[in-house]
């Protein structure tokens, strides 16, 4: 499943319009704090179906690194 595209948008939904790069820091350039944090991760939840541990997920630091972490949390569609 390509993930980008769902977390851009759920991203967009919660009020985070900056340009989305791999090496996008999530704190340092989105100035997501803690709250911000766990509300994306709740969305993402709700989304795509999943559930996330919010201590891996607090550590991730960039953009790049949540779509992987999204990505390997994300069970494949059956028959990809």
């Amino acid at each position: 499943m390509v993930v980008q595209p769902v977390v851009t948008s759920v991203l967009r939904e919660l009020g985070f319009e900056d340009d989305l790069l791999d090496s996008t820091r999530l704190r340092e350039d989105l100035e997501m704090d803690s709250t911000a944090l766990v509300q994306l991760a709740m969305a993402l939840e709700k989304r795509l179906a999943i559930s996330i541990d919010i201590g891996n997920f607090q550590a991730l630091g960039t953009f790049g690194e949540l779509i992987e972490f999204i990505d390997l949390t994300t069970p494949s569609a059956v028959g990809s």
